[in-house]
């Protein structure tokens, strides 16, 4: 069981997983963010962008990373003032990190604030291989700006773990069986991500995804909407302490994320035409 992070005084998070964005330049089959399965993705747009950000430092004191993800962060064309806006709470969280599928050189704008934010601010590059068309540029952009990134290899001989994890097709698996055991061994509650979209704080990502795809609000807990102003803060704090800490709804549709057990799928990811999976 990972140590709950929550004091009476102070509740943090490990991630902020900031799902700013449901686009993407990809479609990969195997997507951990439903990128296939979403008919009409959207950017966030910077309005409800800033909300979001407000709303999870209401509930949530700290969090350790706050990461800029999708989709493809770096389509986002708000993504700026964005990264900009989440610098007003600076003193509530570590450092911060964009996950990108080098596909996209970011811009000099972006760059320079990354290099000059006052804080730790780095890249996690996914290299897919032929579709990572702008890696090299990319580098090279990173390079000149200084800005410390990570190259995650998905293609090849020597894959990142071996490949890619297959969390399933966002229909129901079980009914229940085996959940618990699953639930321990998953890196979701050993991690702590905490992932927000759509004015909600998910504990995990699939269950965001099957938000998105089936509307599944969670009615276990495991979701809070941060622009409910009808619910006192107090109540929102309560369940983000019991974020992770039990098996949720989700669960019983995802074939979960064992790092021992679960299969790996080499990459590079095979791509499918949009709208389909």
């Amino acid at each position: 069981m990972p140590e709950i992070s929550y004091y009476p005084e102070r509740l943090t998070a490990k991630i902020f997983d900031f799902f700013i964005t449901q686009r993407c330049t990809m479609n990969c089959k195997l997507c951990a963010a439903a990128v296939p399965y979403i008919e009409n993705p959207i950017h966030t747009p910077k309005e409800t962008a800033f909300r979001e950000l407000k709303g999870f430092f209401d509930v949530w004191d700290y969090a350790e990373r706050v990461e800029f993800i999708g989709g493809e962060p770096l389509l986002h064309p708000e993504l700026c003032e964005i990264v900009e806006e989440s610098l007003r709470y600076q003193e509530k969280f570590g450092k911060l990190r964009i996950t990108t599928n080098a596909t996209i050189v970011p811009s000099d704008r972006l760059c320079d604030l990354a290099a000059h934010c006052g804080k730790e601010f780095d890249f996690i590059v996914d290299d897919y291989g032929i579709y990572s068309k702008n890696l090299l540029p990319l580098q090279r952009k990173l390079d000149k700006y200084q800005i410390p990134y990570r190259i995650d290899i998905y293609h090849g001989v020597e894959q990142r773990f071996g490949g890619w994890i297959y969390f399933g097709n966002y229909n129901l698996v079980n009914d229940g069986e085996g959940i618990e055991d699953r639930f321990r061994r998953c890196v979701a509650p050993k991690n702590q991500f905490v992932c927000v979209n759509d004015g909600k704080a998910f504990s995990c990502c699939y269950a965001m995804c099957l938000y998105w795809i089936h509307k599944m609000f969670p009615s276990d807990g495991s979701c809070i909407d941060l622009f409910d102003e009808k619910s006192p803060l107090q109540e929102k704090r309560s369940l983000a302490a019991g974020f992770c800490i039990n098996p949720i709804e989700a669960c019983r549709y995802c074939h979960g994320f064992d790092p021992e057990r679960s299969q790996r799928y080499p990459g590079p990811p095979e791509q499918v035409p949009k709208g389909h999976v």
